[in-house]
């Protein structure tokens, strides 16, 4: 069948730098949070609940989830404003930040970042996939750490690119068919656990994984609340570089923005508290680990059947929703890139990070995403808010020759209050050694004052230099959006 000019204009709204017009868009408030929900529940938000789980009792636990995760969303919300609104994607918004250049440096630093959440959900299936392997009796290779664990990460990341690959109206009927599973599974499996141990022994439960600073219980206490605290605010922070991706293909305003805070919020939260409970009540780091003991135990060996399908539909749904947004922010900084290899570029670096060690490594995997996504959200935050204030024309975000020139196309102001959130994070956590240089973590978290010391500096940036010495390009911006 022939395509008809709307047909070819959604598939090139879905796949480059296009912007999504609202009769292009296809997803609805169930929609958004299928996807959501589906990006995060297998690796991600399972891992998380398992750290915190490690570091503090249950009466800790879920406090902490729930201000780790729903008060940066909240924060972080007005990064999606213009995709929402307009249909285009985060890294084509953020020029007003950073200049009609600056993303190229914003791309790759998203694609960073999901190279490293990509490798979780990758190890998290390889891990499972040797542990059944050795059960149905598979040859030795696929049931070691090496090379069991790449060959099968390695097959979870071909299945996601797949999907990616395929285009989000692929994604959005894929994610709703995953999303209800997983959510069902979740729910027994819950229930499951709860019954065998009983919440009373849950709720005493001990963490069995803390921080130890010898001789010094109070010290102790702090550093695993704001090592848990942490975890979480990585975590939250992190769909700062995602919360447009998917929005521009929201059907309304009002339905991308609800479908991210259900998705990436309460709903998100429930299975970060899973992880959290299965933590302690057995002391596995992996739930995949007591699935299968569970199963042994109670001979119940569909548990084990239900647990594969769960975490296999989980990691690859996961993979796949992580590879499409870095394949659109790639075509849209270099339109000449076909898609194929835009999904590539994505995929393929995350096998650099096909290292068991690096699955036990969680805390640091999350404080490095803290890192790069906080300064990126609080720059973006307060240029909607307080700069730009949604004042805007399209035609400024897809004029490369024209738009957003500050100073040879770069705004310094962007880069300089990055380069301080990036310093002022360092200093109070370093995310590769999780000590802290200064001292003040475990007495503060570092995501957090990083977010708000970014969008100062911007805002006291801009304020005093930029609209000053650039007025041009903002005056455009705002005359070109009043006569539209």
């Amino acid at each position: 069948m022939k395509k008809t000019g709307k047909d070819k204009a959604k598939t090139e709204a879905n796949f480059t730098l296009l912007p999504a017009k609202h009769d292009e868009r296809s997803y609805g408030f169930i929609d958004q949070v299928a996807v959501q929900v589906c990006f995060g529940i297998a690796a991600w938000y399972f891992l998380a609940g398992a750290q915190t789980g490690y570091y503090v009792s249950l009466s800790e636990a879920i406090p902490t989830i729930l201000v780790g995760n729903c008060v940066p969303l909240f924060l972080i919300a007005f990064v999606g404003f213009y995709s929402a609104r307009f249909g285009m994607d985060s890294l084509t918004a953020s020029q007003g930040a950073f200049g009609a250049k600056g993303p190229i440096v914003i791309v790759v630093m998203f694609v960073t970042q999901l190279a490293v959440s990509a490798a979780m959900p990758m190890l998290l299936f390889g891990q499972l996939a040797i542990k059944f392997s050795v059960r149905l009796g598979f040859p030795e290779f696929l049931c070691s750490e090496t090379p069991g664990i790449a060959i099968w990460s390695l097959l979870a990341l071909v299945l996601g690119i797949y999907i990616a690959y395929s285009g989000p109206d692929t994604m959005m009927w894929f994610s709703r068919i995953s999303a209800v599973l997983m959510v069902g599974i979740i729910i027994w499996l819950s229930y499951y656990i709860i019954s065998q141990y009983g919440f009373d022994y849950i709720a005493e439960a001990k963490p069995r994984g803390r921080i130890i600073i010898e001789g010094n219980k109070a010290l102790t206490d702090r550093w695993n609340h704001a090592a848990a605290l942490e975890t979480n605010f990585g975590l939250g922070f992190s769909w700062a570089f995602m919360f447009g991706m998917f929005t521009r293909m929201g059907k309304s305003e009002g339905q991308a923005y609800h479908g991210c805070i259900w998705g990436w919020g309460i709903i998100s939260c429930c299975a970060i508290m899973f992880g959290a409970i299965v933590a302690l009540a057995t002391g596995a780091y992996d739930p995949s680990e007591w699935i299968l003991e569970a199963s042994e135990e109670s001979g119940m060996f569909g548990l084990a059947i239900m647990g594969l399908i769960f975490m296999a539909v989980a990691n690859i749904s996961s993979i796949a929703i992580n590879t499409y947004p870095g394949a659109i922010a790639i075509t849209s900084r270099w339109p000449r890139i076909k898609w194929g290899w835009a999904i590539c570029m994505v995929g393929i670096p995350t096998v650099i990070l096909l290292n068991p060690e690096v699955y036990y490594r969680i805390s640091n995997i999350y404080a490095i995403v803290g890192l790069l996504t906080s300064v990126f959200a609080g720059i973006m935050t307060t240029e909607t808010l307080f700069i730009s204030k949604g004042r805007i024309s399209i035609r400024e975000f897809y004029d490369r020759e024209n738009g957003f020139r500050y100073y040879k196309g770069i705004n310094p102001a962007g880069f300089i209050a990055m380069g301080c959130g990036l310093v002022v994070y360092m200093l109070i956590l370093n995310p590769l050694t999780y000590t802290s240089l200064t001292g003040l973590f475990p007495y503060t978290c570092a995501a957090l004052p990083t977010y708000f010391i970014t969008g100062i500096v911007y805002f006291v940036l801009m304020k005093c230099w930029i609209l000053r010495k650039y007025p041009v390009t903002f005056l455009n911006n705002i005359e070109s959006r009043e006569a539209q």
